[in-house]
């Protein structure tokens, strides 16, 4: 076994050579950790399979070509070698076994999807067609929509801690979620604030898969759900002290997103609040994440792109929404808008 390397080193910026290098080979590196994650290499570790030959015995795997993606994981820091075991480092442990609350392989192998239509992505901007559609993970093939719903679910529990301040609407007593998805965010939010009741409302594909998540949840009995389309649905019931409107801006247009704003804002209390909640760009050079985010939305849809902060706020205010409030994500390319009705808009 050769000499451990514990991550792969950063390009010196200043070297334009080997920084191109390595952003040319960076799918090297996806389409390993792709691998280990489709063949449950992380699962057999997590399940006490250490030695390699017992995890390519799990795994069903030939064996030396076995032992070059363990190296591979290894060299990216992803798994330690030691004493003719194998192992997760303990930083990457929560993240990287599959019996973890906060697990992101469903989030991970969510890629295998993706990563193909990467491939593609020349003819999509050439073209402006995306090479496929957002209708197979929502609802018209049951196995990758399970596969959708439960990667949000787990990416929602593995970023909970970093993201639920910025969705947090604070003690109030009535929320809908629109466009919820797994609805974790809610959920969350109802097992932090004892009165809250929560409405997740999504697609009828979608929104059983998320009944299903929530069953052992504490706050259970408090969270309800509605099958909806967001972009036809006119009766949300209510009204509501607060709408969450979470990383689903992505998908929209400003007329679309202008026309369901305008809907939603006959849905809330007095006083109540829209909080808008999705990757965006800043002014200035765009975070990487949002970046390359907005790129990956070309790929399944025709109008999908990732929204400027400010584009947001106009098309808010243009759809009767006064806005009280944007802040970012630290760290993190997330931005949260909140809103209320204009008054003029509350009174006419």
């Amino acid at each position: 076994m050769s000499q451990p390397v514990h991550g792969v080193p950063t390009p010196d910026p200043a070297d334009g050579l080997s920084r191109l290098m390595s952003l040319a080979t960076g799918y090297w590196s996806s389409a390993a950790l792709i691998a280990a994650i489709e063949l449950g290499v992380f699962e057999a570790i997590a399940h006490g399979h250490v030695t390699t030959d017992d995890i390519a015995r799990q795994c069903g795997c030939t064996r030396p070509y076995l032992e070059d993606l363990l190296c591979a994981m290894e060299s990216l820091g992803l798994l330690v070698h030691d004493r003719r075991a194998w192992r997760l480092p303990d930083e990457w442990l929560p993240f990287l076994s599959p019996d973890s609350p906060r697990s992101l392989v469903p989030a991970l192998a969510m890629n295998r999807d993706l990563y193909p239509l990467w491939s593609r992505l020349a003819d999509t901007i050439r073209t402006g067609r995306p090479p496929a559609g957002a209708a197979d993970h929502l609802g018209a093939d049951p196995e990758r929509t399970r596969r959708f719903v439960l990667a949000m679910h787990s990416r929602a529990m593995a970023l909970g801690e970093r993201l639920l301040p910025l969705l947090d609407p604070g003690p109030v007593s009535t929320l809908l979620d629109v466009a919820a998805g797994p609805g974790t965010f809610s959920r969350l939010l109802a097992e932090k604030h004892a009165r809250l009741r929560a409405m997740l409302a999504d697609l009828p594909a979608v929104i059983a898969i998320a009944r299903e998540l929530h069953t052992n949840s504490p706050a259970a009995s408090r969270l309800a759900f509605m099958s909806a389309d967001y972009r036809q649905h006119v009766e949300w019931g209510g009204p509501y002290d607060a709408i969450l409107f979470c990383g689903a801006l992505h998908q929209e247009t400003p007329d679309t997103a202008r026309e369901l704003f305008e809907r939603l804002s006959r849905h809330v209390t007095a006083g109540g609040r829209l909080i808008v909640v999705d990757l965006m760009r800043e002014d200035g050079p765009t975070h990487p994440m949002a970046a390359l985010f907005s790129l990956n939305m070309r790929l399944t849809s025709a109008q999908g792109r990732v929204w400027g902060v400010a584009d947001a706020a106009d098309v808010l205010e243009q759809s009767g929404w006064l806005v009280t409030g944007r802040v970012g994500a630290p760290s993190l390319p997330y931005w949260r808008i909140e809103a209320q009705v204009a008054t003029s808009e509350r009174t006419s």
